[in-house]
């Protein structure tokens, strides 16, 4: 599903591990599979909601939920609760910060609420890319310090030189507040290209599908991945 997108053949080994029994996790991931890539919500939103059923307390289907009802159905009431019933599983949880932090920013429009979640968000992992730029683009557009931004912008680069949503981010920022350093630094990244080609595995990704940690490097032959999940 995530590094080949071979959905059919994803769809029908989830099925599979369903058929040998109810697992919480196949059917979070399959979930996943009708939200994010066959556009089928009402089998996504039932596939999250079993996966609740048989554990109330799987953080990952709860967050998961708070994104579908947020971007899919549009449900800002019904998102705030998913996410907030997983922040109160795991206190830790950034990602579902991260979600909670957005809905606040931009359809809630709690500003003060927003700007807490996403503190709590990088908290949790400071060098994660998406946490970074959300708390920027937060005090780009509703606060004053613009230092601030600059700060995060520059310390994700420092992270992730080659990325270039980041890059974007950070040249629309400066071509907004400081133009001779725009024009400096356009120079500078107009020939740098993202660093990781599209087709490797997204381990973070990896390890929210399962819940779990993961082997430290997956994203070398498909045979290999394979192979992988078959030992286990």
């Amino acid at each position: 599903m995530v590094v080949f997108g071979d959905y059919e053949s994803a769809e029908d080994q989830y099925n599979k591990a369903l058929e040998k029994g109810k697992s919480i996790r196949a059917y979070n991931n399959l979930g996943i599979l009708y939200h994010y890539y066959l556009d089928n919500p009402k089998k996504a939103e039932k596939c999250y909601k079993e996966a609740i059923k048989l554990d109330p307390y799987y953080r990952h289907s709860h967050y998961n939920l708070g994104n579908f009802y947020r971007v899919v159905l549009k449900n800002s009431e019904a998102a705030e609760q998913y996410y907030i019933k997983a922040v109160e599983i795991d206190e830790d949880y950034g990602r579902a910060y991260n979600g909670l932090g957005i809905l606040y920013m931009t359809e809630n429009k709690n500003i003060e609420k927003s700007l807490f979640c996403f503190k709590k968000a990088l908290e949790s992992d400071p060098n994660r890319l998406e946490f970074i730029l959300n708390i920027s683009e937060y005090y780009r557009l509703y606060e004053s310090e613009s230092d601030r931004a600059l700060f995060y912008y520059e310390h994700a680069l420092l992270l992730y030189p080659g990325n270039s949503v980041l890059i974007d981010k950070y040249l629309s920022y400066l071509k907004e507040n400081d133009s001779e350093k725009f024009d400096t630094e356009s120079i500078r990244f107009s020939s740098l290209k993202n660093i990781r080609p599209k087709t490797d595995l997204d381990i973070e990704e990896v390890v929210f599908l399962m819940g779990e940690p993961v082997i430290d490097q997956m994203h070398s032959s498909k045979q290999r991945i394979i192979d992988y999940y078959n030992i286990r």
